[in-house]
């Protein structure tokens, strides 16, 4: 796992989705559950190697409803009955199955945008949330992060910064891929595209060096000039 400040880690599943594991002073969190069951082998495996155990997990937050960071909920919730799951207030609608889950208008889609808007998958299983987190809060037991709305890819996605790192874990709020750099998130799978570039903005002006989301490359150190530069792109 790759360590991005003291206590958090990131692994990628299969190079592409990332997960988080935070050493809490009360139990483990896990940010994000991939896209199957099979995190619960990959946590069994890996947890160990940070001196940790599988059922130390006590805490499973959740960035957004999308498939692929919340593939392994079902099954990781299976086996860790009494482990709290936590998500956005607004986004907690959509996984209790009170609300559907939004993704692009096809009339607002082009080319290959369009295309891919056949392939998303928007069903979701609903599930019960402990925990209703907003803007600002703070989670001392999960070494601090403090909760930021990224609306935009998802109706309420969050994310978490820690101040004293500077690092974000942001969901799907933007891409980042090794030979393109940071990129506005799947414009297909966005539910207000006008908002994405909001959150876009948001971020930008928020002081982060490290920046690590839903999908391969972490930017570890200089991220916020990166990030700067995205947001002054788009319009």
């Amino acid at each position: 796992m790759l360590k991005l400040a003291e206590g958090i880690y990131q692994h990628t599943i299969a190079q592409f989705v990332n997960i988080y594991v935070i050493a809490g002073t009360d139990g483990v969190g896990i940010i994000d559950t991939g896209v199957s069951g099979g995190l619960v082998n990959i946590l069994r495996r890996e947890l160990p190697k940070l001196g940790l155990a599988f059922e130390d997990i006590r805490h499973i937050l959740l960035t957004h409803a999308h498939f692929d960071h919340i593939g392994g909920l079902k099954k990781l919730r299976a086996a860790l009955p009494t482990a709290k799951l936590y998500a956005g207030t607004r986004e907690t609608p959509i996984l209790t199955g009170a609300e559907k889950l939004q993704v692009a208008p096809r009339s607002e889609l082009r080319g290959l945008a369009w295309l891919t808007s056949f392939g998303l998958v928007t069903k979701v299983d609903p599930t019960t949330v402990e925990v209703m987190l907003n803007e600002g809060d703070r989670l001392d037991h999960l070494r601090g992060l403090e909760v930021v709305n990224l609306p935009g890819h998802s109706v309420g996605q969050i994310g978490f910064y820690l101040p004293s790192a500077r690092l974000l874990i942001g969901g799907d709020v933007m891409f980042s891929l090794p030979l393109f750099g940071v990129k506005m998130p799947l414009r297909a799978a966005s539910a207000d595209w006008a908002q994405a570039k909001e959150s876009i903005r948001k971020v930008a002006a928020m002081d982060v060096d490290i920046l690590s989301v839903g999908h391969v490359s972490a930017v570890v150190g200089g991220a916020g000039a990166k990030i700067k530069a995205l947001a002054a792109r788009i319009s």
